[in-house]
């Protein structure tokens, strides 16, 4: 996954974190003594803008590789190689170290693009009208959803979708569609509660529109004599 949102992002980049530290003016600690920083936490992948976890933990350890229990003063993460310009944030510096440390570098790391939300493309009827009495309220409430090209719903509409007769199915072609017919989606989902047709017959649809999208049309369903 990450190599294919390179290729097509160019959003994956290969990060270090480095810990750099600083001495205060005057002599420090010879290089033989001087305590060093440890990535024993390394940074994983994760999505651009996401916390990373595991949190990031960083030890100061003496010369012989152990826990240095005496430093106290501040330790510093920034990144290191940085390819895409990236920025670093949350809370970079916590107490955890002494003067005259040395600098530690994590292992490598991948921060990849987050997938873009599925845009508005067509309509689709996710709750099917279904046949009830001639003037009576259609139930389950019908339901429109707006999804993508892939038939992922586009949760980001919230435009207006109108539901009309589609094929009438009454004896003389004159049944008519009554109730609320436009609806404001919400997060892509159009609900129509109170629907009726007052007419009975076979074989009637709905037809679901909202510029630009492609419309949808309804199973058949009838309309049943009250």
């Amino acid at each position: 996954m990450g190599g294919l949102l390179a290729a097509m992002a160019g959003l994956v980049a290969a990060c270090h974190l480095d810990k750099l530290l600083q001495a205060p003016e005057g002599e420090g600690p010879s290089l033989q003594t001087r305590p060093q920083l440890v990535f024993t936490g390394q940074p994983g992948d994760v999505s651009a803008g996401q916390p990373i976890a595991p949190a990031v933990r960083v030890t100061v350890q003496d010369s012989t590789g152990q826990p240095d229990g005496d430093f106290n003063g501040p330790v510093t993460v920034a990144l290191a190689a940085n390819p895409t310009s990236a920025t670093l944030s949350g809370r970079l510096e916590v107490n955890a170290t002494t003067s005259g440390a040395s600098g530690a570098t994590s292992d490598p790391f991948d921060i990849t693009a987050t997938p873009p939300p599925p845009q508005a493309t067509q309509l689709v009827f996710t709750v099917q009208p279904s046949t009830t009495s001639a003037g009576a309220t259609i139930t389950p409430a019908v339901e429109v959803t707006a999804v993508d090209d892939q038939g992922r719903v586009a949760t980001g509409y919230t435009g207006f979708i109108t539901v009309a007769k589609g094929q009438d199915g009454s004896l003389f072609g004159n049944g008519v569609l009554s109730g609320t017919t436009t609806v404001r989606a919400v997060n892509g989902v159009a609900r129509f509660g109170d629907l009726r047709i007052d007419q009975p017959g076979n074989g009637y649809t709905l037809r679901a529109t909202a510029s630009p999208l492609r419309s949808g049309e309804s199973s058949a369903f009838n309309i049943s004599v009250l």
